[in-house]
């Protein structure tokens, strides 16, 4: 299955943490966090960890796609029970993930009906584009956004209620005009995918 987040943080994101426990009631209990960029200093790291922690899960690891790469560790990995890809950069994480080949493990994670969670850009690497993110400041002089994994059929947009006015009418209007199917989430809430099903958790937008 497959759970998309706009934040992961005990304190907002609640109901899609109810998701999450249930299915890791049934399992290990062992995480492994991937980082949209390299965690040096282990900083996101932590406080992932943290969170994880204040939910019960203390076996949450940490693999870099980028820096500090150890393709010897995928084998522990595809032992686990979850994959959680975290948030950043959309950009960066899907390099990350397309030159370590990394792509197909999680496609395989996902055939033995595991976990795989992913918090905002960690979330949108896994859909069907990212063309909503030219309205973002940050990428709107992007020449052209990569493919993504296309492993669901809408766009994911996350921290919908922190967008702009202007941004969120733009985006509404992109979605309509080129009819593309995207969820937008605020942080309270997010996506189930099991079974080509999808399942939606809290306050969600539907374009």
């Amino acid at each position: 299955m497959i759970l998309m987040y706009s934040d992961f943080n005990p304190n907002v994101s609640g109901e899609v943490d109810k998701i999450l426990l249930d299915y890791l009631s049934k399992t290990s209990c062992c995480v492994y966090f991937i980082p949209a960029h390299s965690d040096l200093k282990r900083r996101q790291f932590e406080k992932v960890k943290a969170n994880y922690e204040e939910l019960g899960v203390f076996d949450v690891n940490y693999f870099d796609l980028g820096d500090e790469y150890d393709a010897s560790a995928i084998s522990k990995l595809k032992k686990s029970d979850v994959i959680h890809l975290g948030g950043g950069d959309p950009l960066n994480l899907l390099k990350m993930v397309r030159a370590r080949n990394f792509e197909p493990v999680i496609k395989e994670f996902l055939q033995q009906n595991k976990c795989v969670v992913g918090v905002s850009a960690g979330a949108m690497i896994l859909t069907q584009s990212l063309s909503h993110l030219k309205y973002d400041d940050e990428y709107k002089d992007a020449p052209k956004f990569p493919a993504t994994l296309k492993l669901v059929d809408f766009e994911f947009c996350p921290h919908w209620s922190e967008l702009s006015e202007e941004n969120q009418a733009n985006i509404t209007k992109h979605a309509k005009a080129n009819k593309i199917k995207l969820y937008a989430c605020d942080d309270t809430s997010g996506l189930l995918i099991s079974n080509s099903a999808i399942k939606t958790i809290g306050p969600v937008l539907e374009f």
